[in-house]
């Protein structure tokens, strides 16, 4: 019942050894990070962490990178959108191309997401919270890609259609499908989005 820093790993040869405990990742508990593999190393973005007797609640732009042959963490740049402003992907989604292309899509908008989870209700009152249109919460509407070798992030499309949030993205050959979600708090959609791969 509380956001975690923990990792674990597990051997899909041997999976009798059960799950194995390795070195948390950096900064505060997170919940719904987003998460992608390349055969070097594990990446994860966003996520956001609840209040509790410490700590007032956060939506995290930021990432951390998990080396396998090192075993060990280092922090990531933070997304941004096209004009260099932070940009969370809390509840978003991605895939890996290939070792060097990580794509991401989709999320909460972080202001909105923020003053809900901290039980604020600033922008709107609570009770009409989960009552407005899909354009209000202001999903993130834009496909990404993330270079592993120069650690930045470029913004590939901006459509309305990437605005869901808890969709998949998965990839094969020669496409990028992009695979339901929320339009907004407790809507969800079951279309499905079909793109050429080579973005």
């Amino acid at each position: 019942g509380k956001a975690s820093t923990r990792f674990f790993t597990l051997d899909i040869v041997a999976p009798s050894h059960g799950w194995m405990e390795l070195e948390n990742f950096p900064g505060r508990g997170r919940v719904q990070p987003v998460c992608a593999a390349t055969s070097k190393a594990l990446y994860l973005w966003g996520g956001f962490s609840p209040c509790d007797s410490t700590s007032e609640a956060a939506v995290h732009c930021d990432g951390a990178k998990y080396d396998f042959a090192t075993q060990k963490w280092s922090t990531l740049p933070m997304v941004t959108d096209e004009n260099g402003e932070p940009l969370t992907l809390s509840g978003g989604t991605a895939t890996t191309i290939d070792d060097k292309k990580i794509i991401a899509a989709g999320g909460v908008n972080r202001e909105i997401f923020k003053d809900a989870i901290s039980d604020k209700y600033a922008l709107i009152a609570k009770e009409k919270y989960m009552h407005q249109p899909a354009e209000w919460y202001r999903f993130n509407d834009r496909m990404l890609a993330f270079d592993t070798e120069k650690e930045e992030w470029r913004v590939i499309i901006k459509n309305r259609t990437f605005a869901r949030a808890g969709a998949i993205l998965t990839t094969d050959a020669k496409y990028i499908y992009y695979v339901g979600g929320e339009l907004k708090p407790g809507i969800r959609t079951a279309e499905i989005s079909k793109l050429r791969e080579g973005l």
